[in-house]
């Protein structure tokens, strides 16, 4: 698929004050003009759904999913039809074709409890293994001798030098790699997006998705470990983060330049849960802002999610130079209500939230769910740039018709 221009993609990337846009208008066209800041015809929604909830609800065989770039991009085109989003969101790359080559033996074995499910496990000839649930992400559990690298032992200027190659390539499926320019990509990274443009692009938005930099750092050290070295060894975290933050960007441009509408960056570990708002200020808005930039001169979206608590954050956020913010989770999974974030940042970016994925989808009977969906679209919709979502990821047993009720009651609303 040929890469396009920086004036080709100009057109999704204007902005201005809220209006109403002229019908009729396409899914896509919908998204676009939500991340503009202006109120469409109607709110778009797209939730991120797990691994989980995908595989359960589509037939696509989790093997397959994890190692065939068609088979992954073919469920994701199956699980927007099943609840008709208006996006698709390719959170990981590609699959490599040479995977066989590192592998010793695939053992299957039953799951489930009516034993109609299997889980799968990959063992590496280096000793390392991945096991594949039915209903969840892979694990991978290194060989044996293989431990996250103490900050102090790390090379920060060759982090990935000497991985075993099982993690390594595990690495590189999660999207963390030493590929430094966005022309140096392997073909295989690409063949998802590829695949679901032919198919949806011209309806459908299409998302990529890069992992933040402080996410990168803590997948190298370790979650306990990694923390720890911020703040005891902050100098060295700081070259880590200097090292990762081009490569993330080249990615984020790569996708860009290959038709993706928008990049989400994956910030999971900024929020008040780990990090406080000085340590935001020196770890992730310098960093993230630095991706933000390379994916806006490329005239792409770029918007960020972060899980838990973030209301002390918000602005800081914004200061990165994003376009919008997902995922907003209100109490009790994180601190931030819909009406409070509207007030505080609505006009200024796209705002993608904030259902309870919870104590609403999960848990919530059809009635809460209705009734927890309108509250969201009102207020949501009162300074434009809004999309509805699931507030944090959708997780496996949520019950299917519990997402499509939400989709239901959004397609009725009409914005004021």
């Amino acid at each position: 698929m040929a890469a396009l221009t920086a004036l080709d993609r100009a057109a999704h990337f204007e902005t201005g004050p809220s209006s109403t846009l002229p019908l009729p208008m396409s899914s896509k066209q919908i998204m676009t003009a939500a991340m503009r800041l202006h109120q469409p015809e109607r709110v778009p929604v797209h939730c991120q759904l797990s691994i989980g909830h995908i595989l359960l609800n589509t037939n696509c065989s989790h093997f397959d999913f994890n190692f065939s770039s068609l088979s992954f991009a073919e469920a994701l085109l199956r699980i927007r039809d099943f609840y008709d989003f208006d996006g698709i969101l390719l959170h990981k790359p590609g699959r490599d074709h040479e995977w066989q080559q590192r592998c010793d033996e695939v053992l299957r074995e039953t799951a489930g409890d009516d034993g109609t499910h299997e889980n799968v496990i990959v063992r590496w000839r280096d000793g390392g293994r991945t096991e594949l649930p039915y209903n969840d992400d892979p694990k991978f559990y290194p060989p044996a001798d293989c431990r996250n690298p103490a900050i102090d032992a790390v090379e920060v200027s060759r982090p990935l030098e000497g991985i075993p190659e099982s993690l390594r390539h595990f690495w590189i499926y999660k999207g963390m790699f030493d590929w430094d320019a966005p022309d140096s990509f392997p073909d295989f990274y690409f063949e998802a997006i590829d695949h679901c443009q032919e198919v949806a692009g011209a309806e459908h938005q299409i998302h990529g998705e890069v992992k933040a930099p402080t996410d990168a750092v803590l997948n190298l050290l370790g979650l306990q470990e990694g923390l720890m070295a911020f703040i005891t060894d902050s100098d060295r975290v700081h070259l880590l983060l200097e090292y990762f933050t081009p490569r993330l960007a080249a990615w984020a441009v790569a996708q860009a330049r290959r038709g993706c509408d928008a990049i989400k960056i994956s910030s999971p570990y900024a929020g008040g849960s780990f990090l406080s708002p000085e340590m935001y200020d020196e770890f992730v808005v310098p960093y993230e802002r630095q991706i933000a930039r390379a994916v806006k001169a490329e005239g792409t979206f770029v918007y960020t999610h972060t899980c838990g608590r973030i209301g002390d954050r918000l602005e800081k956020m914004v200061s990165t130079g994003i376009d919008g913010i997902e995922c907003l989770d209100p109490p009790p999974l994180g601190d931030v209500e819909i009406e409070e974030a509207v007030g505080q940042i609505g006009g200024r970016i796209f705002i993608k939230g904030n259902l309870d994925s919870v104590n609403v989808l999960l848990r919530g009977s059809a009635e809460k769910v209705e009734s927890e969906t309108l509250r969201c679209l009102r207020a949501g919709s009162e300074a434009g740039g809004f999309i509805l979502s699931s507030a944090c990821s959708v997780a496996p047993m949520v019950p299917p018709e519990n997402i499509k009720r939400m989709v239901e009651v959004a397609r009725k609303y009409q914005p004021e």
